[in-house]
């Protein structure tokens, strides 16, 4: 008999096969195999079905047609929320006012319509809204607006719905006013109950962090950045007494802080070069107490330091939570 033959194949479990398994036939990966895969998701060789989509609800909200930002909300006790933010069309309260239209995945239903403290989004900012959420509030970030958050009354979302828009106090020297000239964070996270924002466009790279957990705590905000080289210094070295002591001008007046990781540079001592731990800091005199590469040395006029290096990171942001020694690496 001759002609071409088509074997229907009903197990694909053996995943993507290589091209120098295609000619062998009595093996059971060919047997089980595939040549090439489509809509499949990787498990380390094996396959397996991918789950598809399904019907959850329909948001039966009535907003002006355009674009909007679907933000999923979790209540402290575990109650879903679907928060969608977009125009009110012309049969809601406000017609033409940015929303926050609160959805029940539990009850598929609308609950309320929350317009006090939204920004006023254009229809294009939509997709640029980003989030983060944490006990009970979902917060909203966009470059160009303020940061607000959604919450309710009642810990399993059965209460009050309403946003907020909180007034960040930036308490570091360097620390910047939110606001239309220098814009807004363009995201945020937390971490170990803490806020973290980042992307204005005054400051593409900057961080600020919260100095206490949230919530109820998130309002006072410190720029936390690695910082500038600073002009060139006279600064002696003393190893007995792991310290760094400059004469003039001071250090506390440039930021440094006990916590930071400072990078002192211009020694002609390579052990005085480096990384080192601030543990105490006055106006003249920076003590390194865990520092154990130090070499006496007296300044010649070109050391100098940099504030916000990290120690045991190739790259990133040391953050210092004020008092609290807690680096946070990003």
């Amino acid at each position: 008999m001759s002609g071409e033959h088509t074997i229907l194949k009903e197990d694909f479990s053996g995943g993507e096969i290589s091209p120098t398994m295609r000619g062998r036939i009595s093996s059971p990966e060919y047997k089980a195999g595939s040549s090439l895969l489509y809509n499949q998701l990787p498990t380390g060789g094996f396959i397996r079905r991918r789950p598809g989509t399904r019907w959850v609800a329909t948001l039966s909200i009535t907003a002006t047609a355009g674009n909007s930002r679907l933000v999923p909300f979790t209540a402290v006790y575990g109650q879903q929320f679907a928060l969608v933010i977009e125009v009110q069309g012309a049969t809601d309260p406000s017609p033409g006012t940015p929303s926050v239209f609160v959805f029940s995945m539990a009850s598929r239903s609308n609950v309320q319509i929350i317009s006090s403290n939204v920004p006023n989004y254009l229809d294009y900012d939509f997709a640029s809204i980003t989030w983060a959420q944490s006990n009970g509030m979902t917060w909203l970030f966009h470059r160009g607006y303020p940061v607000f958050y959604v919450s309710n009354a009642q810990p399993d979302g059965s209460g009050v719905w309403s946003a907020t828009q909180p007034v960040f106090v930036n308490a570091d020297a360097n620390g910047e006013t939110f606001g239309t000239t220098n814009h807004y964070p363009g995201c945020g996270e937390f971490y170990a109950g803490r806020l973290f924002m980042a992307s204005t466009k005054a400051d593409p790279l900057a961080i600020w962090g919260c100095t206490l957990p949230a919530p109820g705590k998130t309002q006072n905000f410190t720029i936390f950045t690695t910082g500038s080289t600073q002009a060139p210094k006279t600064i002696t070295v003393v190893a007995a007494g792991k310290t760094f002591t400059r004469s003039a001008g001071s250090y506390l007046a440039e930021g440094v802080a006990i916590g930071d990781n400072v990078i002192f540079s211009g020694f002609s001592n390579a052990g005085n070069n480096g990384t080192f731990l601030v543990t105490t800091v006055t106006d003249l005199v920076i003590t390194c107490s865990g520092a154990t590469t130090l070499v006496n040395e007296n300044g010649t006029g070109d050391e100098t330091y940099t504030i916000g290096s990290t120690p045991n990171a190739a790259s990133g942001i040391y953050l210092r939570q004020n008092d609290v020694n807690a680096p946070f690496i990003r």
